[in-house]
Protein backbone atom coordinates (compact mmCIF):
# COMPACT_ATOMS: atom_id res chain seq x y z
CA UNK A 1 0.00 0.00 0.00
CA UNK A 2 2.72 2.45 0.45
CA UNK A 3 4.31 1.87 -2.94
CA UNK A 4 0.94 2.32 -4.31
CA UNK A 5 0.61 5.71 -2.16
CA UNK A 6 4.05 7.28 -3.24
CA UNK A 7 2.82 6.68 -7.14
CA UNK A 8 0.48 9.01 -6.54
CA UNK A 9 2.34 11.28 -5.01
CA UNK A 10 4.79 11.53 -7.71
CA UNK A 11 4.75 13.94 -10.49
CA UNK A 12 3.91 13.18 -13.85
CA UNK A 13 6.27 14.97 -16.36
CA UNK A 14 4.62 17.66 -18.24
CA UNK A 15 3.69 15.97 -21.61
CA UNK A 16 4.86 19.89 -22.95
CA UNK A 17 8.40 18.73 -22.09
CA UNK A 18 8.68 15.79 -23.26
CA UNK A 19 10.85 15.14 -26.37
CA UNK A 20 9.08 13.13 -28.75
CA UNK A 21 11.82 13.88 -31.82
CA UNK A 22 14.60 12.69 -29.28
CA UNK A 23 12.31 9.42 -28.50
CA UNK A 24 12.02 8.28 -32.00
CA UNK A 25 15.08 9.01 -32.69
CA UNK A 26 16.58 6.37 -30.29
CA UNK A 27 13.86 4.18 -31.02
CA UNK A 28 14.91 4.07 -34.26
CA UNK A 29 18.63 3.83 -33.93
CA UNK A 30 17.16 0.62 -31.54
CA UNK A 31 15.64 -1.07 -34.24
CA UNK A 32 17.60 0.07 -36.96
CA UNK A 33 20.26 -2.36 -34.77
CA UNK A 34 18.07 -5.33 -34.12
CA UNK A 35 17.30 -5.24 -37.82
CA UNK A 36 21.14 -5.54 -38.64
CA UNK A 37 21.48 -8.03 -36.21
CA UNK A 38 19.16 -10.43 -37.19
CA UNK A 39 20.36 -9.84 -41.13
CA UNK A 40 23.28 -10.84 -39.82
CA UNK A 41 22.12 -14.03 -38.03
CA UNK A 42 20.50 -14.84 -41.57
CA UNK A 43 23.72 -14.64 -43.13
CA UNK A 44 25.35 -16.81 -40.48
CA UNK A 45 22.39 -19.27 -40.91
CA UNK A 46 22.70 -19.34 -44.90
CA UNK A 47 26.72 -20.19 -44.23
CA UNK A 48 26.05 -22.73 -41.82
CA UNK A 49 23.18 -24.59 -44.23
CA UNK A 50 25.04 -24.37 -47.49
CA UNK A 51 26.76 -27.78 -47.41
CA UNK A 52 30.13 -26.43 -50.35
CA UNK A 53 30.33 -23.43 -47.76
CA UNK A 54 30.63 -26.10 -44.63
CA UNK A 55 33.07 -28.71 -47.02
CA UNK A 56 35.46 -25.74 -47.62
CA UNK A 57 35.21 -24.76 -43.94
CA UNK A 58 36.69 -28.30 -43.23
CA UNK A 59 38.72 -29.02 -45.93
CA UNK A 60 40.48 -25.28 -44.66
CA UNK A 61 41.07 -26.93 -41.17
CA UNK A 62 41.99 -29.92 -42.07
CA UNK A 63 45.13 -28.41 -44.55
CA UNK A 64 45.46 -26.13 -41.33
CA UNK A 65 45.78 -29.15 -39.01
CA UNK A 66 48.26 -30.70 -41.90
CA UNK A 67 50.44 -27.72 -42.27
CA UNK A 68 50.46 -27.44 -38.40
CA UNK A 69 51.87 -31.64 -38.33
CA UNK A 70 54.11 -30.83 -40.91
CA UNK A 71 55.76 -27.81 -38.95
CA UNK A 72 55.91 -29.69 -35.49
CA UNK A 73 57.55 -33.06 -37.57
CA UNK A 74 59.99 -30.49 -39.32
CA UNK A 75 60.97 -29.09 -35.87
CA UNK A 76 61.97 -32.24 -34.33
CA UNK A 77 63.88 -33.40 -37.16
CA UNK A 78 65.61 -30.45 -36.95
CA UNK A 79 66.11 -30.97 -32.80
CA UNK A 80 67.29 -34.27 -33.28
CA UNK A 81 69.21 -33.50 -35.78
CA UNK A 82 67.47 -35.67 -38.74
CA UNK A 83 68.29 -32.60 -41.40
Amino acid sequence: MTNENNLQNQEIPDIQEFNFDEMEAELSKQFEESVSELDLLEEDREKIENPDSLGKTVFDEVVKQIGNQVGLEVMRLIENGGI
